[in-house]
């Protein structure tokens, strides 16, 4: 395992912990994986014409008073991605669904050219990512967009995106914004909403008080539920652009940058849609996660944390050793870790997992496989989760 030290920081000053990673690794599988497990990523379009006019600022000034991506020759947001294999093609497709009022949408027509980042949108490890100078492992992509319309698009759309979490999210914020609803529509929902309130005032009003408590005391049926999100998704609102890439790059938590060339790109993991939930699993208690490590692995872990799975095994970053300099300076050699599942051995189902997370904190850990106990502890903010035992 060969170390790659980061020597100096931003201000220039030396930096107490370094990270180091594995040379030689299986990147590419790591590169296509990292695809299938994200389902959005880091769209980036420039606008040629405002390239020309404006020139972009690589300063890091805070406190503007507007918005800096009102005139940003470069847009660049968070976007739904999915993979999709068409009828006749021998590879996947990587689709990425954009809203047409979007500024990437003009900037696709004008420059065909963009660049997509996938990578860990975990609030909590990208947490502890940064508490170490380092970033999580991510894939980069560009090369040519391409519009997809008619059939292409219809069959992109229901075979992808039309179950897609991220794209329920968007179609709610565009139809609060009247982004996608017409002028009829938002007159017809005024007065259906005015026609539940007078119904709603009637019957609260009524003189039967056992007709009325009667009513309020059973539960509302899903057309009278108020809490739930009322929106409709259409697709006629989202522009779904189809990114050929020309440059596979993948870079590893100490910052390296590694090519990825064949396949363009790869199937998906068995795993790649429930891994989210055996990492969050995992490092919901480190304290009992790194004795779990030690004893099942035969390492002399003293920190650690999950933060990639796959069918051969986990991908940790932890450190074996802390040592004090001169100064007395306490220094941490974190390594990235790879953790296989045995020999030839493979993992091809969710069930399996859950199987071999139970085995693994049978021994060290048995509470951590209680996920559900811990559920509210995922959602904690970050500066909280190391409190959140009082």
């Amino acid at each position: 395992m060969s170390q790659i030290p980061f020597s100096r920081g931003l201000a220039g000053r030396d930096i107490k912990k370094r990270v180091a990673s594995n040379l030689g690794a299986p990147y590419a599988h790591r590169f296509h994986n990292s695809l299938w497990t994200y389902r959005v990523g880091q769209l980036t379009t420039s606008n040629v014409r405002r390239l020309k006019d404006t020139a972009i600022d690589v300063n890091l000034q805070g406190g503007g008073g507007g918005d800096p991506d009102t005139n940003a020759p470069v847009k660049s947001d968070l976007q739904p991605h999915a993979l999709h294999k068409f009828a006749h093609e021998a590879d996947y497709s990587l689709l990425i669904a954009v809203p047409k009022s979007s500024d990437h949408v003009r900037n696709a027509a004008e420059c065909a050219k963009g660049s997509f980042m996938v990578g860990h949108t975990d609030p909590q490890i990208f947490h502890w990512f940064k508490q170490l100078s380092s970033l999580p492992p991510r894939g980069i992509l560009s090369g040519p967009l391409e519009t997809l319309r008619g059939d292409l698009a219809a069959e992109a759309w229901e075979t992808t995106f039309a179950r897609h979490p991220t794209i329920h999210t968007i179609a709610q914020e565009m139809w609060e914004k009247r982004e996608s609803k017409t002028a009829a529509e938002a007159v017809h929902i005024a007065q259906r909403e005015k026609e539940e309130d007078e119904k709603r005032m009637r019957r609260m009003s009524h003189s039967d008080w056992r007709g009325k408590f009667r009513e309020r005391e059973r539960n509302p049926t899903a057309a009278e539920d108020e809490e739930k999100p009322v929106y409709v998704i259409k697709p006629e609102t989202f522009a779904l652009l189809r990114l050929r890439p020309d440059v596979r790059l993948w870079m590893n938590v100490a910052g390296q940058t590694q090519r990825v060339w064949e396949p363009a790109l790869a199937a998906p993991d068995p795993l790649c849609r429930c891994s989210h939930r055996f990492i969050r699993m995992l490092n919901l208690a480190r304290q009992k996660l790194v004795p779990s490590l030690n004893m099942n692995f035969s390492l002399k872990l003293t920190n650690a944390f999950i933060f990639e799975i796959d069918q051969g095994g986990l991908w940790a970053l932890g450190t074996q050793e802390n040592f004090k300099d001169r100064n007395g300076t306490v220094k941490e050699e974190w390594s990235e870790l790879r953790l296989e599942f045995g020999k030839n051995q493979q993992i091809t189902n969710e069930q399996e997992m859950e199987w071999w997370v139970r085995g693994l904190t049978k021994l060290g850990a048995p509470e951590v496989s209680q996920s559900d106990s811990s559920i509210d502890d995922a959602g904690l903010n970050p500066e909280d989760f190391d409190y959140r035992h009082i």
